[in-house]
């Protein structure tokens, strides 16, 4: 997603640049998340876990 709006030329992707923000190097992120591995199901978000891993579930904070 952030690949697709880094490309989109509008306010947005001007702001992830202007912020510093670059194609190479978000790519180079993506494939050390991934280490290797490609997205092969609906699912695979899964697999990664990334939302307990870099989020707070607020409904359980409540």
């Amino acid at each position: 997603m952030l690949l697709g709006l880094i490309h989109s030329g509008d306010s947005t992707a001007n702001m992830m640049k202007d912020a510093g923000l670059q194609e190479k190097e978000m790519k180079a992120a993506i494939a050390e998340l991934r280490k290797g591995e490609r997205v092969t199901s609906q699912s695979q978000e899964e697999t990664y876990n990334a939302l307990n891993k870099y989020a707070i579930n607020l409904n359980k904070q409540a």
